[in-house]
């Protein structure tokens, strides 16, 4: 199997939550989310996206 190359960047700030694919077929943002089920949407984002063949990158931001 030919590795695809195709990664996927999530950055995450107390504000905002955005992520976008290397190919840019997957793009989204969640302004202000909820501390109390973040940690849960992150894991399933990223869990999506390796199914989706992406490899995921997490970058926390300051702002």
């Amino acid at each position: 199997m030919e590795p695809n190359n195709l990664t996927a960047t999530i950055w995450l700030s107390p504000y905002r939550l955005t992520y976008q694919t290397s190919d840019h077929e997957l793009t989204g943002a969640i302004n202000r989310p909820d501390p109390d089920i973040l940690q849960k949407t992150l894991e399933r984002l990223y869990a999506y996206l390796i199914i989706e063949g992406y490899s995921p990158l997490i970058l926390h931001t300051e702002h």
